[in-house]
């Protein structure tokens, strides 16, 4: 092999392996992003299930006050 012929194999490869890399990073890539479309679910789910929560909680809480203190907050 002549050392054109030996450049041209070392290029070749250099940008096979270029290539190869690249796709695997389009694969990782992808990968992660239904991973973090899960967690954004999941962690929108548990903030929807806690404002519920704390919104039913505060209300009773309302309600309660208002029947222990049936005068406080009205004008005569």
């Amino acid at each position: 092999m002549t050392g054109i012929e030996i450049a041209a194999v070392i290029t070749s490869v250099s940008s096979l392996v270029a290539a190869v890399g690249s796709a695997v990073g389009v694969v990782v890539s992808a990968r992660n992003g239904r991973r973090i479309e899960l967690v954004h679910l999941a962690t929108n789910s548990m903030k929807d299930e806690l404002v519920k929560v704390t919104g039913e909680q505060k209300y009773a809480e309302g309600l309660k006050h208002g029947e222990d203190n049936p005068r406080e907050g009205r004008t005569p």
